[in-house]
């Protein structure tokens, strides 16, 4: 029962597939931007780096952030007022 279900399940999906065009990269072979003959002047508006990214993957983590949650999820309490002074 179960394989003549895949079955005829690949039997429905065959057709439609035939339907989707496939991807062919670059048929007509127009040049891609950048490369002589394209219609982008990558001269005029040139590739950039904001930032050079590092990755250290033995730095230690940083501290976790200070609790803002009091008892039962509510709001921490406000710090005690000072003493006054005698």
């Amino acid at each position: 029962m179960k394989s003549g279900l895949i079955l005829g399940l690949g039997l429905m999906v065959l057709p439609y597939q035939s339907l989707i065009p496939s991807s062919d990269g670059n048929p007509n072979g127009l040049p891609y931007a950048g490369q002589p003959g394209s219609i982008y002047d990558a001269a005029a508006n040139p590739p950039r780096t904001d930032s050079m990214v590092t990755y250290n993957p033995l730095a230690p983590l940083p501290q976790p952030p200070v609790a803002t949650v009091g008892a039962n999820g509510s709001a921490a309490p406000p710090a005690p007022a000072p003493m006054p002074a005698r």
